[in-house]
């Protein structure tokens, strides 16, 4: 389960607050209009046990219906399929299980889903939000309200793009010390999806 968790989990100058303030309000609006996001990412995880960090690289397929896939291609490959409330998961030796999706595993993948889509910003979700304009960019550092995701994640940081307003990378840390930054590249929005795309043979 925690390695699962961690794979679904996993980032100057400040302007006024008001300023960033207006940009979240334009990144809610463009992620209420988003029905399928496809992308790829490049997932960086710095380990504090062993004191360094490990690469990957996947994509991921999101539908604004809650379906979420999450497919690592290399070093390893290894994916993870949540839809109709079940979690399939294939290993690298093409081994494929099924299992109910337990609450934690469901809000997990709900957060990475709600992050990529910039849904997680909104008033009333799991997160208290500060913003700032760094870089360019908007940031966005979230910390959790909900007791059980605190006991996993400290922060996580968004960096959204300022005029696509989608975004760019984000930043995790968790309370065990590691920590997380995913790019997220090749965007790709309200595509027509394949019939299978949450399928795993």
């Amino acid at each position: 389960m925690k390695r699962v968790l961690y794979i679904i989990l996993t980032v100057l100058c400040v302007c006024p607050l008001s300023v960033a303030g207006q940009d979240l309000d334009r990144i809610m609006e463009v992620s209420s209009s988003i029905r399928t996001l496809q992308c790829g990412f490049r997932q960086t995880k710095y380990i504090e046990a062993i004191g360094s960090g490990m690469e990957s690289e996947g994509y991921m397929v999101y539908d604004s219906g809650g379906s979420l896939r999450w497919e690592y291609i290399s070093p390893i490959e290894f994916a993870v399929v949540i839809s109709g409330g079940k979690v399939t998961m294939r290993s690298g030796d093409g081994q494929v299980s099924r299992a109910p999706a337990d609450n934690m595993f469901r809000r997990i993948s709900e957060l990475l889903a709600e992050t990529v889509s910039g849904r997680c910003l909104a008033p009333d979700g799991d997160f208290d939000c500060g913003s700032s304009i760094r870089d360019g960019m908007t940031v966005a550092e979230l910390t959790p309200k909900d007791r059980d995701l605190r006991r996993v994640i400290s922060r996580v940081t968004l960096y959204f793009d300022r005029s696509t307003c989608l975004l760019r990378y984000l930043e995790m840390e968790e309370k065990n010390g590691d920590r997380t930054r995913i790019d997220i590249y090749g965007v790709r929005l309200n595509e027509a999806l394949g019939t299978d795309v949450f399928e795993l043979r």
